[in-house]
Protein backbone atom coordinates (compact mmCIF):
# COMPACT_ATOMS: atom_id res chain seq x y z
CA UNK A 1 0.00 0.00 0.00
CA UNK A 2 2.88 2.33 0.70
CA UNK A 3 4.55 1.94 -2.34
CA UNK A 4 0.83 2.53 -4.35
CA UNK A 5 0.12 5.39 -2.42
CA UNK A 6 4.28 6.60 -3.35
CA UNK A 7 3.56 6.21 -7.08
CA UNK A 8 -0.09 8.26 -6.99
CA UNK A 9 1.99 11.28 -4.90
CA UNK A 10 4.51 10.60 -8.26
CA UNK A 11 2.10 11.39 -10.73
CA UNK A 12 0.09 14.20 -8.49
CA UNK A 13 3.47 15.92 -7.89
CA UNK A 14 3.99 15.69 -12.39
CA UNK A 15 0.66 17.04 -12.72
CA UNK A 16 0.62 19.76 -10.10
CA UNK A 17 4.06 21.08 -11.04
CA UNK A 18 3.59 20.86 -14.99
CA UNK A 19 -0.18 22.08 -15.30
CA UNK A 20 0.58 25.94 -15.79
CA UNK A 21 2.52 24.34 -18.95
CA UNK A 22 0.00 21.48 -20.07
CA UNK A 23 -3.45 23.35 -19.74
CA UNK A 24 -2.14 26.59 -21.77
CA UNK A 25 -0.88 24.52 -24.34
CA UNK A 26 -4.09 21.75 -24.68
CA UNK A 27 -5.82 25.26 -25.02
CA UNK A 28 -3.53 26.98 -27.64
CA UNK A 29 -4.05 24.09 -29.41
CA UNK A 30 -8.13 24.05 -29.42
CA UNK A 31 -7.77 27.66 -30.26
CA UNK A 32 -5.09 27.17 -33.20
CA UNK A 33 -7.81 24.83 -34.66
CA UNK A 34 -10.49 27.06 -34.29
CA UNK A 35 -8.82 29.52 -36.19
CA UNK A 36 -7.88 27.54 -38.90
CA UNK A 37 -11.21 25.88 -39.56
CA UNK A 38 -12.82 29.70 -39.26
CA UNK A 39 -10.52 30.47 -42.05
CA UNK A 40 -11.27 27.47 -43.73
CA UNK A 41 -15.11 27.72 -44.02
CA UNK A 42 -14.61 31.29 -44.60
CA UNK A 43 -12.83 30.35 -47.83
CA UNK A 44 -15.08 28.17 -49.11
CA UNK A 45 -17.99 30.57 -48.51
CA UNK A 46 -16.45 32.75 -50.74
CA UNK A 47 -15.89 30.56 -53.50
CA UNK A 48 -18.07 30.99 -56.81
CA UNK A 49 -19.29 28.34 -58.43
CA UNK A 50 -21.00 27.30 -61.67
CA UNK A 51 -23.46 24.83 -63.02
CA UNK A 52 -22.02 23.13 -66.47
CA UNK A 53 -24.23 21.26 -68.55
CA UNK A 54 -22.38 18.71 -70.70
CA UNK A 55 -24.33 17.41 -74.06
CA UNK A 56 -23.05 14.45 -75.99
CA UNK A 57 -23.05 13.56 -79.27
CA UNK A 58 -25.23 11.45 -81.31
CA UNK A 59 -22.88 8.87 -81.61
CA UNK A 60 -20.02 8.19 -79.06
CA UNK A 61 -17.68 5.35 -80.08
CA UNK A 62 -15.60 5.48 -77.05
CA UNK A 63 -15.70 3.11 -74.03
CA UNK A 64 -15.64 4.67 -69.65
CA UNK A 65 -11.99 4.39 -70.15
CA UNK A 66 -11.34 8.24 -71.94
CA UNK A 67 -13.61 9.45 -69.00
CA UNK A 68 -11.13 7.48 -66.03
CA UNK A 69 -8.55 9.98 -67.75
CA UNK A 70 -10.70 12.91 -67.44
CA UNK A 71 -11.15 12.20 -63.76
CA UNK A 72 -6.99 11.51 -64.16
CA UNK A 73 -6.41 14.67 -65.50
CA UNK A 74 -9.05 16.52 -62.78
CA UNK A 75 -6.71 14.93 -60.15
CA UNK A 76 -3.96 17.88 -60.17
CA UNK A 77 -5.55 21.45 -58.88
CA UNK A 78 -4.66 20.59 -54.89
CA UNK A 79 -1.58 21.51 -53.12
CA UNK A 80 -0.99 20.90 -50.58
CA UNK A 81 0.26 22.97 -47.52
CA UNK A 82 3.56 22.53 -46.27
CA UNK A 83 4.19 25.25 -43.98
CA UNK A 84 3.13 26.69 -40.78
CA UNK A 85 1.78 29.90 -42.41
CA UNK A 86 -0.03 27.34 -44.87
CA UNK A 87 -1.21 25.61 -42.23
CA UNK A 88 -3.08 28.34 -39.55
CA UNK A 89 -2.58 31.60 -40.94
CA UNK A 90 -3.64 31.51 -44.42
CA UNK A 91 -4.90 27.90 -44.84
CA UNK A 92 -4.92 26.05 -48.26
CA UNK A 93 -8.12 24.74 -48.88
CA UNK A 94 -8.85 21.22 -51.01
CA UNK A 95 -11.99 21.85 -53.10
CA UNK A 96 -13.96 19.45 -55.35
CA UNK A 97 -16.15 18.42 -57.95
CA UNK A 98 -19.81 17.75 -58.03
CA UNK A 99 -20.77 15.37 -61.05
CA UNK A 100 -24.52 14.59 -61.69
CA UNK A 101 -27.05 12.86 -63.92
CA UNK A 102 -30.66 14.22 -63.66
CA UNK A 103 -33.59 12.42 -65.20
CA UNK A 104 -36.76 15.09 -65.24
CA UNK A 105 -39.63 13.52 -67.19
CA UNK A 106 -38.34 11.29 -69.06
CA UNK A 107 -35.14 13.61 -70.66
CA UNK A 108 -31.74 12.96 -69.15
CA UNK A 109 -29.02 15.35 -68.64
CA UNK A 110 -25.34 15.71 -67.34
CA UNK A 111 -23.86 18.59 -65.35
CA UNK A 112 -20.71 19.13 -63.39
CA UNK A 113 -20.76 21.90 -60.44
CA UNK A 114 -17.48 23.34 -60.16
CA UNK A 115 -15.50 26.15 -58.97
CA UNK A 116 -15.06 29.00 -61.43
CA UNK A 117 -11.63 28.78 -61.27
CA UNK A 118 -11.73 25.47 -62.43
CA UNK A 119 -13.98 25.68 -65.46
CA UNK A 120 -11.33 25.85 -67.78
CA UNK A 121 -9.54 23.17 -66.44
CA UNK A 122 -12.41 21.09 -66.58
CA UNK A 123 -13.30 22.04 -70.00
CA UNK A 124 -10.20 21.64 -71.30
CA UNK A 125 -9.89 18.15 -70.33
CA UNK A 126 -13.44 16.69 -71.59
CA UNK A 127 -13.17 18.20 -74.62
CA UNK A 128 -9.22 16.66 -74.85
CA UNK A 129 -10.88 13.48 -74.54
CA UNK A 130 -14.76 14.01 -76.32
CA UNK A 131 -14.11 16.85 -79.06
CA UNK A 132 -17.64 17.32 -80.29
CA UNK A 133 -19.01 17.77 -76.24
CA UNK A 134 -20.74 20.59 -75.85
CA UNK A 135 -20.00 22.05 -72.55
CA UNK A 136 -22.31 25.76 -71.58
CA UNK A 137 -23.78 27.05 -68.31
CA UNK A 138 -26.77 25.91 -67.45
CA UNK A 139 -29.39 27.15 -64.46
CA UNK A 140 -30.14 24.64 -61.51
CA UNK A 141 -32.39 22.17 -62.20
CA UNK A 142 -32.60 21.74 -58.69
CA UNK A 143 -34.72 25.04 -58.53
CA UNK A 144 -37.54 23.49 -59.62
CA UNK A 145 -38.51 21.59 -56.01
CA UNK A 146 -39.66 23.59 -53.09
CA UNK A 147 -36.95 23.33 -50.55
CA UNK A 148 -39.72 22.65 -47.72
CA UNK A 149 -40.02 19.09 -48.71
CA UNK A 150 -41.82 17.01 -47.81
CA UNK A 151 -44.79 19.46 -48.11
CA UNK A 152 -49.24 19.18 -49.77
CA UNK A 153 -47.34 19.16 -52.76
CA UNK A 154 -44.09 17.08 -53.39
CA UNK A 155 -42.17 14.35 -51.17
CA UNK A 156 -39.24 12.80 -51.84
CA UNK A 157 -37.47 9.53 -51.09
CA UNK A 158 -32.88 9.72 -51.20
CA UNK A 159 -30.28 7.92 -49.82
CA UNK A 160 -26.11 8.34 -49.42
CA UNK A 161 -24.33 5.18 -50.65
CA UNK A 162 -21.86 3.87 -48.33
CA UNK A 163 -19.27 0.03 -49.61
CA UNK A 164 -20.47 -2.71 -47.54
CA UNK A 165 -16.50 -3.40 -47.27
CA UNK A 166 -13.32 -1.69 -46.55
CA UNK A 167 -12.81 0.79 -49.35
CA UNK A 168 -10.10 -0.87 -50.74
CA UNK A 169 -12.03 -3.43 -52.31
CA UNK A 170 -13.04 -2.24 -55.60
CA UNK A 171 -16.69 -2.19 -56.91
CA UNK A 172 -17.56 -3.78 -60.28
CA UNK A 173 -16.27 -1.44 -62.67
CA UNK A 174 -16.65 -0.85 -66.47
CA UNK A 175 -13.96 -3.70 -67.69
CA UNK A 176 -15.93 -6.05 -66.33
CA UNK A 177 -19.07 -5.27 -68.64
CA UNK A 178 -19.51 -7.48 -71.57
CA UNK A 179 -22.09 -8.83 -73.89
CA UNK A 180 -23.55 -11.77 -72.63
CA UNK A 181 -24.01 -12.40 -76.63
CA UNK A 182 -20.00 -13.55 -76.89
CA UNK A 183 -19.13 -16.13 -74.89
CA UNK A 184 -15.29 -15.77 -76.00
CA UNK A 185 -15.19 -12.10 -75.50
CA UNK A 186 -12.73 -10.55 -72.57
CA UNK A 187 -13.00 -6.69 -71.58
CA UNK A 188 -9.51 -6.58 -73.83
CA UNK A 189 -11.06 -7.50 -77.42
CA UNK A 190 -14.24 -6.93 -77.00
CA UNK A 191 -15.92 -4.83 -79.89
CA UNK A 192 -17.65 -1.32 -78.72
CA UNK A 193 -20.93 -2.58 -80.52
CA UNK A 194 -20.94 -5.53 -78.18
CA UNK A 195 -20.53 -3.81 -74.87
CA UNK A 196 -22.90 -3.41 -71.81
CA UNK A 197 -22.82 0.27 -70.57
CA UNK A 198 -23.06 0.56 -66.91
CA UNK A 199 -25.40 3.00 -67.18
CA UNK A 200 -27.90 1.74 -69.63
CA UNK A 201 -30.19 0.69 -66.84
CA UNK A 202 -29.78 4.03 -65.31
CA UNK A 203 -30.20 5.76 -67.97
CA UNK A 204 -33.34 3.44 -69.22
CA UNK A 205 -35.14 4.11 -65.88
CA UNK A 206 -34.97 7.93 -66.41
CA UNK A 207 -36.45 7.68 -69.56
CA UNK A 208 -39.23 6.20 -68.02
CA UNK A 209 -40.07 9.14 -65.55
CA UNK A 210 -42.99 10.64 -65.79
CA UNK A 211 -44.28 14.68 -65.72
CA UNK A 212 -43.69 15.66 -62.27
CA UNK A 213 -40.80 13.11 -61.59
CA UNK A 214 -37.39 13.22 -60.92
CA UNK A 215 -34.20 11.47 -60.40
CA UNK A 216 -30.95 13.02 -58.98
CA UNK A 217 -27.39 11.39 -58.62
CA UNK A 218 -24.57 13.07 -57.26
CA UNK A 219 -21.27 12.03 -56.71
CA UNK A 220 -18.98 14.73 -54.62
CA UNK A 221 -15.72 13.99 -55.33
CA UNK A 222 -12.75 15.53 -53.61
CA UNK A 223 -9.02 14.22 -55.03
CA UNK A 224 -6.95 12.54 -52.44
CA UNK A 225 -4.04 14.64 -51.34
CA UNK A 226 -0.53 13.65 -49.91
CA UNK A 227 -1.30 10.82 -46.62
CA UNK A 228 -1.81 12.68 -43.15
CA UNK A 229 -3.61 15.61 -45.57
CA UNK A 230 -7.08 14.31 -44.80
CA UNK A 231 -9.03 11.45 -42.80
CA UNK A 232 -8.69 9.08 -46.02
CA UNK A 233 -5.59 10.57 -48.12
CA UNK A 234 -3.69 7.22 -46.79
CA UNK A 235 -6.13 4.64 -48.40
CA UNK A 236 -3.05 3.62 -50.85
CA UNK A 237 -1.26 2.97 -47.69
CA UNK A 238 -4.00 1.02 -45.90
CA UNK A 239 -4.58 -0.54 -49.15
CA UNK A 240 -1.43 -2.15 -49.15
CA UNK A 241 -1.35 -3.23 -45.62
CA UNK A 242 -4.67 -5.54 -46.89
CA UNK A 243 -2.78 -6.99 -49.58
CA UNK A 244 0.14 -7.72 -47.40
CA UNK A 245 -2.16 -9.08 -44.96
CA UNK A 246 -4.25 -11.53 -47.55
CA UNK A 247 -0.68 -12.53 -49.00
CA UNK A 248 0.48 -13.55 -45.59
CA UNK A 249 2.92 -11.61 -45.11
CA UNK A 250 1.87 -8.61 -42.66
CA UNK A 251 4.24 -6.72 -40.82
CA UNK A 252 4.15 -5.60 -37.21
CA UNK A 253 2.42 -1.80 -37.07
CA UNK A 254 4.45 0.61 -35.29
CA UNK A 255 4.30 1.29 -31.70
CA UNK A 256 2.73 4.75 -31.02
CA UNK A 257 4.85 7.88 -30.10
CA UNK A 258 3.19 7.77 -26.76
CA UNK A 259 3.15 3.79 -26.20
CA UNK A 260 6.51 4.11 -23.92
CA UNK A 261 4.60 6.79 -21.73
CA UNK A 262 1.64 4.71 -21.34
CA UNK A 263 3.94 1.30 -20.43
CA UNK A 264 5.47 3.23 -18.06
CA UNK A 265 2.53 4.56 -16.07
CA UNK A 266 1.25 1.13 -16.52
CA UNK A 267 4.28 -0.12 -14.76
CA UNK A 268 3.93 2.59 -11.59
CA UNK A 269 -0.03 1.31 -10.98
CA UNK A 270 0.39 -2.34 -11.73
CA UNK A 271 3.27 -2.52 -9.10
CA UNK A 272 1.47 -1.46 -6.67
CA UNK A 273 -1.79 -3.52 -7.49
CA UNK A 274 0.12 -6.73 -7.56
CA UNK A 275 1.76 -5.80 -4.23
CA UNK A 276 -1.78 -5.37 -2.68
CA UNK A 277 -3.26 -8.82 -4.51
CA UNK A 278 0.08 -10.87 -3.79
CA UNK A 279 2.44 -8.80 -1.78
CA UNK A 280 5.86 -8.77 -3.53
CA UNK A 281 6.38 -10.71 -6.10
CA UNK A 282 8.25 -10.13 -9.50
CA UNK A 283 5.92 -9.06 -12.29
CA UNK A 284 8.00 -10.74 -15.14
CA UNK A 285 9.83 -14.02 -15.91
CA UNK A 286 12.81 -11.78 -15.47
CA UNK A 287 12.06 -11.28 -11.60
CA UNK A 288 11.94 -7.72 -12.27
CA UNK A 289 9.21 -5.17 -10.63
CA UNK A 290 7.65 -2.36 -11.86
CA UNK A 291 9.91 0.02 -14.28
CA UNK A 292 13.03 -2.78 -14.30
CA UNK A 293 10.37 -5.13 -16.09
CA UNK A 294 10.34 -2.26 -18.75
CA UNK A 295 13.87 -2.90 -19.58
CA UNK A 296 13.47 -7.05 -19.39
CA UNK A 297 10.50 -7.02 -22.44
CA UNK A 298 11.34 -9.66 -24.64
CA UNK A 299 12.27 -8.41 -28.32
CA UNK A 300 9.34 -9.35 -30.61
CA UNK A 301 10.90 -11.11 -33.88
CA UNK A 302 9.62 -10.43 -37.24
CA UNK A 303 7.36 -12.64 -38.58
CA UNK A 304 8.54 -14.75 -41.33
CA UNK A 305 6.58 -15.43 -44.64
CA UNK A 306 5.70 -18.78 -45.49
CA UNK A 307 5.56 -18.68 -49.13
CA UNK A 308 3.27 -22.16 -49.38
CA UNK A 309 0.82 -19.85 -48.08
CA UNK A 310 0.69 -18.07 -51.03
CA UNK A 311 0.87 -21.20 -53.40
CA UNK A 312 -1.82 -22.88 -51.72
CA UNK A 313 -4.60 -20.05 -52.14
CA UNK A 314 -7.42 -20.57 -54.21
CA UNK A 315 -7.73 -18.58 -58.19
CA UNK A 316 -10.72 -16.51 -55.98
CA UNK A 317 -8.18 -15.57 -52.94
CA UNK A 318 -5.55 -14.23 -55.53
CA UNK A 319 -7.97 -12.65 -57.70
CA UNK A 320 -9.07 -10.47 -54.65
CA UNK A 321 -5.90 -9.46 -53.67
CA UNK A 322 -4.56 -8.75 -57.53
CA UNK A 323 -8.30 -6.37 -57.39
CA UNK A 324 -7.14 -4.52 -54.83
CA UNK A 325 -3.68 -4.15 -56.12
CA UNK A 326 -5.12 -2.58 -59.06
CA UNK A 327 -7.29 -0.37 -57.34
CA UNK A 328 -4.59 1.29 -55.39
CA UNK A 329 -2.20 1.96 -58.10
CA UNK A 330 -4.39 4.99 -59.46
CA UNK A 331 -5.27 8.00 -58.19
CA UNK A 332 -7.91 8.17 -55.65
CA UNK A 333 -11.21 10.61 -55.19
CA UNK A 334 -12.73 10.88 -51.90
CA UNK A 335 -16.39 10.57 -52.75
CA UNK A 336 -20.17 10.60 -51.42
CA UNK A 337 -22.81 9.86 -53.55
CA UNK A 338 -26.52 10.68 -53.42
CA UNK A 339 -29.78 9.56 -54.96
CA UNK A 340 -32.85 11.22 -54.56
CA UNK A 341 -36.30 10.27 -56.30
CA UNK A 342 -38.44 13.79 -56.01
CA UNK A 343 -42.35 14.22 -57.29
CA UNK A 344 -45.02 15.65 -56.86
CA UNK A 345 -47.59 13.43 -54.57
CA UNK A 346 -50.37 12.82 -57.63
CA UNK A 347 -47.34 10.91 -59.24
CA UNK A 348 -45.03 9.38 -56.43
CA UNK A 349 -44.61 6.12 -56.78
CA UNK A 350 -42.36 4.03 -54.87
CA UNK A 351 -42.20 1.21 -57.27
CA UNK A 352 -39.21 3.53 -58.70
CA UNK A 353 -37.83 3.80 -55.63
CA UNK A 354 -37.28 -0.19 -56.12
CA UNK A 355 -35.89 0.66 -59.49
CA UNK A 356 -33.09 2.32 -57.99
CA UNK A 357 -31.79 -0.18 -55.87
CA UNK A 358 -31.42 -2.57 -59.00
CA UNK A 359 -29.35 0.63 -60.60
CA UNK A 360 -27.04 0.08 -57.37
CA UNK A 361 -26.86 -3.52 -57.41
CA UNK A 362 -25.40 -3.40 -60.30
CA UNK A 363 -22.34 -2.66 -59.16
CA UNK A 364 -21.76 -4.98 -56.87
CA UNK A 365 -20.22 -8.49 -56.00
CA UNK A 366 -20.26 -10.87 -53.81
CA UNK A 367 -16.34 -11.18 -53.17
CA UNK A 368 -15.01 -7.45 -53.56
CA UNK A 369 -17.07 -4.87 -52.77
CA UNK A 370 -21.29 -3.54 -52.95
CA UNK A 371 -23.02 -0.19 -52.34
CA UNK A 372 -25.23 -0.58 -49.42
CA UNK A 373 -27.35 2.70 -48.44
CA UNK A 374 -25.95 4.79 -45.45
CA UNK A 375 -28.73 4.21 -42.93
CA UNK A 376 -27.72 7.79 -41.18
CA UNK A 377 -29.20 9.39 -44.16
CA UNK A 378 -31.72 6.79 -45.66
CA UNK A 379 -35.55 8.39 -45.58
CA UNK A 380 -37.32 5.93 -43.79
CA UNK A 381 -39.25 5.67 -40.55
CA UNK A 382 -37.58 5.55 -36.84
CA UNK A 383 -38.73 2.61 -34.87
CA UNK A 384 -38.98 2.36 -31.47
CA UNK A 385 -40.08 -0.76 -28.66
CA UNK A 386 -39.20 -3.18 -31.57
CA UNK A 387 -41.36 -1.37 -34.55
CA UNK A 388 -44.82 -1.01 -32.80
CA UNK A 389 -44.01 2.67 -32.70
CA UNK A 390 -43.00 4.77 -35.36
CA UNK A 391 -42.17 8.59 -36.10
CA UNK A 392 -42.14 10.20 -39.05
CA UNK A 393 -40.56 13.52 -37.49
CA UNK A 394 -37.30 11.47 -38.21
CA UNK A 395 -38.02 10.59 -41.99
CA UNK A 396 -38.94 14.09 -42.47
CA UNK A 397 -35.57 15.67 -40.87
CA UNK A 398 -33.42 13.66 -42.75
CA UNK A 399 -35.37 14.24 -46.07
CA UNK A 400 -35.23 17.92 -45.62
CA UNK A 401 -31.79 17.60 -44.77
CA UNK A 402 -30.68 15.60 -47.76
CA UNK A 403 -32.58 18.09 -49.95
CA UNK A 404 -30.50 20.71 -48.29
CA UNK A 405 -27.34 18.83 -49.14
CA UNK A 406 -27.59 18.08 -52.25
CA UNK A 407 -28.77 21.58 -53.19
CA UNK A 408 -25.92 23.19 -51.33
CA UNK A 409 -24.00 20.27 -53.08
CA UNK A 410 -21.33 20.15 -50.34
CA UNK A 411 -20.07 18.61 -47.36
CA UNK A 412 -16.53 18.61 -47.17
CA UNK A 413 -15.32 21.03 -44.43
CA UNK A 414 -18.57 22.72 -44.99
CA UNK A 415 -20.49 23.40 -41.16
CA UNK A 416 -23.96 24.12 -42.19
CA UNK A 417 -25.51 20.76 -44.23
CA UNK A 418 -25.56 18.35 -41.57
CA UNK A 419 -27.56 20.79 -39.14
CA UNK A 420 -31.23 20.16 -40.49
CA UNK A 421 -30.10 16.40 -39.49
CA UNK A 422 -29.73 17.06 -35.78
CA UNK A 423 -32.41 17.18 -33.90
CA UNK A 424 -33.49 20.61 -31.94
CA UNK A 425 -31.15 20.87 -29.13
CA UNK A 426 -31.52 22.37 -25.84
CA UNK A 427 -28.67 24.30 -25.56
CA UNK A 428 -27.86 25.55 -29.31
CA UNK A 429 -25.18 27.56 -27.65
CA UNK A 430 -23.05 24.35 -27.20
CA UNK A 431 -24.09 22.94 -30.45
CA UNK A 432 -22.53 25.79 -32.14
CA UNK A 433 -19.57 25.86 -29.92
CA UNK A 434 -18.76 21.83 -31.09
CA UNK A 435 -19.55 22.99 -34.66
CA UNK A 436 -16.44 25.58 -33.88
CA UNK A 437 -14.05 23.24 -32.10
CA UNK A 438 -14.77 20.15 -34.01
CA UNK A 439 -16.00 20.91 -37.54
CA UNK A 440 -13.51 17.96 -38.95
CA UNK A 441 -15.76 15.67 -37.11
CA UNK A 442 -19.00 16.90 -36.99
CA UNK A 443 -18.83 17.03 -41.01
CA UNK A 444 -19.17 12.91 -40.93
CA UNK A 445 -21.18 13.07 -38.75
CA UNK A 446 -24.20 11.41 -41.09
CA UNK A 447 -22.46 11.30 -44.45
CA UNK A 448 -19.94 8.51 -44.44
CA UNK A 449 -16.99 9.57 -47.50
CA UNK A 450 -15.25 6.54 -49.14
CA UNK A 451 -12.59 6.41 -51.23
CA UNK A 452 -12.99 5.63 -55.64
CA UNK A 453 -10.10 5.39 -57.67
CA UNK A 454 -10.43 7.05 -61.34
CA UNK A 455 -11.63 4.08 -62.91
CA UNK A 456 -14.59 3.61 -60.55
CA UNK A 457 -15.69 6.94 -61.09
CA UNK A 458 -15.82 6.60 -65.16
CA UNK A 459 -18.02 3.53 -63.86
CA UNK A 460 -20.61 5.76 -62.14
CA UNK A 461 -20.25 9.09 -64.22
CA UNK A 462 -19.95 9.20 -68.22
CA UNK A 463 -21.04 9.65 -71.14
CA UNK A 464 -23.01 6.71 -72.40
CA UNK A 465 -22.20 5.02 -76.02
CA UNK A 466 -24.50 4.21 -78.59
CA UNK A 467 -25.26 1.20 -76.97
CA UNK A 468 -27.49 3.63 -74.73
CA UNK A 469 -30.54 4.44 -77.19
CA UNK A 470 -32.08 6.10 -74.63
CA UNK A 471 -34.70 8.60 -76.79
CA UNK A 472 -35.23 11.03 -74.59
CA UNK A 473 -31.38 11.64 -74.01
CA UNK A 474 -30.61 15.39 -75.66
CA UNK A 475 -27.37 14.97 -77.62
CA UNK A 476 -26.41 16.43 -80.48
CA UNK A 477 -27.54 16.48 -84.00
CA UNK A 478 -24.97 18.26 -86.01
CA UNK A 479 -20.85 18.27 -85.14
CA UNK A 480 -19.09 22.09 -84.34
CA UNK A 481 -16.13 22.51 -86.82
CA UNK A 482 -14.52 25.57 -87.21
CA UNK A 483 -14.62 28.42 -89.89
CA UNK A 484 -12.26 27.69 -92.98
CA UNK A 485 -9.37 29.68 -93.31
CA UNK A 486 -9.29 31.66 -96.76
CA UNK A 487 -13.19 32.33 -95.58
CA UNK A 488 -13.80 36.59 -96.66
CA UNK A 489 -14.68 38.33 -94.23
CA UNK A 490 -15.06 42.07 -96.18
Amino acid sequence: MQILLENFGIVYTVAANSWWFILPAFFLYLAAEAHKYSLIAEKIKETKWLLLEIKVPREILKSPEAMERVFAGLHGPYDPPEKFKEYYLEPKIRLWYNFEIAGQAGDIRFYAYVPVKWRNLVEAQMYAQYPDISIAEAKDYTASVPDDIPNADYDMWGMELTLARDMYYPILTYKEFKSLAEPNATKDNIGEALKIDPLSAFAESLAKLHPGEQIWFQLLARPCGKPGQGPNDNWAEKGQELVDKLAGREKPKPKPWYASLVEIIAAFFEEGGELIKEGIKPLSSSGERGLGRLMALPVKEEKKVDLSELIHKTQGEKDVMSAVEEKISKLGYETVARVIYVARRDVFDMATVGSLFGMVKQFNTNHLNAFKPNGDTITKKKDYFWGFVTSETHQNRIKQGLIYSYKKRSLFWDLKPIVPFLPKSPLPALQAALYHFIPNAMEYSRSKPFVLNTEEMATLFHFPGSTVSSPSMPRIQAKASEPPINLPTG
